[in-house]
């Protein structure tokens, strides 16, 4: 097999790999929540497969160490989303009682407190109502003007990258 081919079954395979790895499992337990329990049942749980019978010992090597690598990217991505993400799923965490799961499910399915599905509006007390639009990149309550005046004061080659737009 050439080389662009093993790269591109690679590929396939970590896609295939990560899709599986961050799919939470099905919770069948009442949440005490009958709102959050009905978006938590818009999410249906899938299963990808890949046959990788056909990689050679190498490869299935190399793949293991894909797969190793891209594990370490959620908790990053995690944090990206907000500042507060890293704590508050400690929290979540924590709570073993129905409401408690079924709560940490749905944020590990929106990678926060935000619901994708409802225009990033959250589902937990005690978060900001809407997802902030920095993200964490820059500081949480840092206003669009604070951050204008602060790039104004850098060279001009330092500009713009930090006015392109964060994904969120």
């Amino acid at each position: 097999m050439c080389f662009p081919k093993i790269l591109a079954s690679l590929l396939l395979i970590v896609s295939l790999a990560m899709t599986i790895l961050s799919q939470p499992k099905p919770r069948r337990k009442p949440t005490g929540d009958p709102e959050l329990a009905k978006k938590i049942a818009r999410f249906s749980p899938t299963v990808l497969t890949a046959d990788i019978s056909q990689l050679s010992p190498g490869d299935r090597k190399a793949l293991t160490k894909i797969i190793a690598a891209a594990k370490l990217l959620d908790p990053l991505f995690l944090r990206q989303v907000w500042s507060g993400n890293v704590a508050l799923e400690r929290k979540l965490e924590a709570d073993k009682t129905p409401l408690g799961r079924a709560r940490l499910h749905y944020f590990m399915l929106n990678d926060g407190p935000w619901s994708q599905l409802d225009e990033n509006i959250a589902f937990l007390p005690g978060v900001p109502q809407e997802k902030p639009a920095t993200a964490a990149h820059y500081p949480d309550d840092m206003t669009k003007q604070e951050f204008e005046s602060w790039v104004a004061t850098l060279p001009e080659a330092e500009k713009q990258p930090l006015r392109s737009q964060p994904s969120t």
